[in-house]
């Protein structure tokens, strides 16, 4: 997280592609900051940013078949532990990354959280 914050990674690599209507994601088992992606590119489609970019345009980036360019990111100002999303959500774990649910999109603001990017 500390390289997509200090904007040294601008991309997450996943092995499997994420569905089309998914916009946001957030990381960790604590939500701490939600991001704005962009939807899943293949190797060659990105701007070689650092050694990650060059590898995965490369085919060298391991498992990775796709790469989601990190858009926005913000950091809330109320942290929402995993027990809060869990009960309020039903977001399931243990898991990197969740893919925001309608209702918690629609409860955080982005408008009204720190734009980190």
């Amino acid at each position: 997280m500390d390289q997509i914050v200090s904007r040294t990674k601008k991309h997450e690599y996943r092995s499997y592609l994420i569905p089309s209507t998914v916009r946001r994601m957030c990381p960790r088992q604590i939500l701490k900051y939600i991001a704005v992606i962009s939807r899943g590119k293949s190797p060659s489609e990105i701007d070689l940013e650092d050694g990650l970019g060059a590898d995965f345009n490369a085919g060298l980036q391991g498992p990775s078949v796709c790469a989601y360019e990190i858009r926005e990111l913000y950091q809330l100002r109320q942290p929402i532990p995993l027990a809060e999303m869990q009960q309020k959500y039903r977001v399931t774990f243990p898991q990197r990354y969740i893919y925001v649910p309608d209702g918690m999109a629609k409860d955080i603001e982005l408008e009204n959280q720190t734009r980190l990017f």
